[in-house]
């Protein structure tokens, strides 16, 4: 699942004509399809309401002034979410439908219309999905490391809230405060018990209403409620028929080394050998890109 980053950017390295570029995007759709019906699965899930956060986390903080907002999707019902980002939602969306599409029509209008799907993809480095069980109060977090999905669970609500007496009103919600040191950081949440789920964006959960307003004590992350409306149908992601299971720890470490050097995703995803001066270029730019980032989300 990581090609929805690889490939855009390598096709723009491609400088042998637009035939050539198709009939790359033509044979690698073939690959991709093969691969999705044998190691690939949709989960479908029947979500009753969308919630939509903007995430906004300080990558580098030497650059105070500088941060990556994301926009969150959380899709809810009485028992469980699904949290991911609104461009793994949307790249998630059009490679299931354009799936659904060859399955159904099998035509070489429909393989053609797949293969230029690669190049409609949003390239984004947020390709975590986050799963909260709250009736076995279990999160399972789910991440890509090259071709492989990698994922770990841990206890819903492992560091209880402390809740306040004070309340707030945020876009028309009237909300309570509460605040617990998590995976490193002092966190203040405002939550709205007129939205009795106790869930909210990435891994927080737990109060006695929706999370509608988060952030930490060193203004490095804040995530805020923009929208929820009900959402009767299934949202739908695209995933591993067998995930690999990991800690925490060590998938965070897998990550590093992937961005730190994707040539073995490509040559895996591609099927095709990179040359050894590409290599060496790819890995010097994320060794720069690497230098901008020095700020984790969870500090332990």
């Amino acid at each position: 699942m990581l090609y929805k980053n690889l490939i855009p950017k390598l096709y723009l390295k491609i400088q042998k004509g637009p035939s050539i570029c198709f009939l790359i995007m033509f044979l690698t759709t073939c690959l991709h399809f093969k691969a999705f019906s044998q190691t690939n699965k949709i989960t479908k899930f029947k979500s009753t309401f969308i919630a939509t956060y903007q995430f906004k986390f300080m990558p580098d903080t030497l650059q105070r002034d500088k941060y990556r907002i994301t926009e969150l999707l959380l899709f809810l019902n009485n028992d469980e979410s699904y949290c991911l980002s609104a461009d793994r939602y949307y790249n998630d969306s059009l490679i299931i439908d354009g799936y659904e599409k060859i399955l159904k029509s099998n035509t070489t209008q429909s393989a053609m219309d797949m293969a230029r799907i690669p190049m409609g993809l949003r390239s984004t480095g947020q390709n975590y999905l986050i799963r909260k069980e709250r009736n076995i109060k279990t999160i399972t977090y789910f991440n890509n490391i090259a071709l492989d999905e990698m994922y770990y669970q841990e206890p819903m609500n492992a560091v209880k809230w402390e809740l306040k007496d004070s309340s707030v009103n945020i876009n028309g919600f009237e909300c309570k405060a509460a605040t617990k040191r998590y995976l490193g950081r002092n966190y203040i949440a405002f939550y709205a018990p007129s939205i009795p789920i106790q869930d909210g964006p990435l891994k927080f959960n737990g109060l006695p209403g929706l999370i509608v307003h988060i952030k930490d004590d060193k203004e490095e992350v804040d995530i805020s409620l923009t929208s929820i409306k009900p959402f009767n149908g299934n949202a739908r992601f695209f995933q591993s028929a067998n995930p690999i299971k990991t800690e925490r720890k060590k998938l965070y470490e897998l990550l590093i080394q992937d961005f730190l050097d994707p040539n073995k995703a490509i040559e895996q995803m591609l099927n095709v050998r990179v040359r050894d001066s590409d290599k060496a270029e790819l890995i010097r730019k994320r060794q720069e890109a690497m230098k901008l980032v020095n700020n984790r989300l969870e500090k332990e």
